[in-house]
């Protein structure tokens, strides 16, 4: 979306005569499902920094990773990091990981644990920080009881 608006930008401030640009404009195409991603996944990523941001302006140093949905893959990212506590440092190094095998560098939280992941990361007042450990090991338990059936 960026090149249409530079391109549109760039042909009336040259003053491209009408043909041409209705020429570009009629030869234009892209890739809705990728655009529709590509949106998810930013705004998903703003979300994510906006939540952190706070978390860490407000002292706080835990976050929780939490699935804006529970219908995920049993065998992927999210199921292994769903509704953990973990330190901003703890996050850093998983994400740091990610980012060995891969050309990109993946920061935390930024575009999330892959590639069009919904997950957000809430942060966790100090004093709620053990109980909510409690808690996720209950929900995880759960939700493995749910969904790892379901996929035998």
């Amino acid at each position: 979306m960026r090149r249409v608006f530079e391109t549109i930008i760039e042909m009336t401030s040259r003053a491209t005569p009408r043909t041409a640009a209705l020429n570009w404009a009629a030869g234009f195409s892209f890739n809705r499902n990728r655009a529709r991603l590509s949106f998810e996944a930013h705004l998903y990523a703003q979300s994510r920094n906006f939540l952190v941001t706070i978390g860490k302006l407000s002292g706080l140093k835990h976050f929780m990773c939490w699935p804006t949905f529970e219908d995920f893959s049993t065998e992927g990212l999210l199921a292994r990091y769903a509704w953990q506590v973990k330190t901003t440092k703890e996050w850093r190094i998983i994400f740091d990981g990610l980012s060995k095998n891969k050309k990109q560098i993946v920061p935390f939280p930024g575009l999330g644990l892959h590639h069009g992941s919904n997950e957000l990361y809430y942060p966790m007042p100090n004093t709620l920080v053990e109980s909510a450990k409690i808690w996720s090991r209950e929900k995880r338990a759960e939700w493995r009881s749910l969904h790892v059936k379901e996929a035998a």
